[in-house]
């Protein structure tokens, strides 16, 4: 027979510890405090984690970047065919969905690290884009 983990009735426990004497109550929330830190801190580094994966996923893919890249150039030399023109646009609009995203997973780490967008965006080796 596996045993199962006990149930924990806050109420429950709120009523026994208003028996306890304060020097035992005392150290109890000291204990209880030093557990919400640990929780915290986990939660949070597995959230980062999670976020910095989230950022370096959020990216059009090297064989669709590449076609971009082709477009972009043809663009610029005015030599693009319409349906390459629809074909781009369709591959900017996707890539601005991604980079919009990712900016937002920037913000939540930024805001988890308690540091700037741009010093995120430094630590992870970006740059930001630059509009004419």
């Amino acid at each position: 027979m596996d045993a199962q983990p006990a149930t924990i009735d806050s109420k429950s426990l709120l009523r026994d510890a208003d028996k306890m004497p304060v020097a035992e109550l005392e150290r109890f929330l000291i204990d209880i405090n030093a557990l919400l830190r640990r929780k915290r801190t986990q939660d949070k580094t597995l959230r980062q984690r999670q976020l910095l994966s989230k950022i370096n996923h959020t990216i059009l893919d090297s064989t669709k970047s590449e076609r971009y890249q082709i477009l972009v150039e043809k663009l610029e030399l005015r030599t693009m065919t319409d349906a390459e023109h629809t074909e781009f646009e369709n591959l900017a609009n996707q890539e601005e969905k991604l980079r919009n995203q990712r900016v937002k997973y920037m913000i939540e780490l930024s805001q988890l690290q308690d540091v700037s967008l741009p010093q995120v965006m430094e630590s992870l080796g970006l740059t930001p884009l630059v509009h004419a």
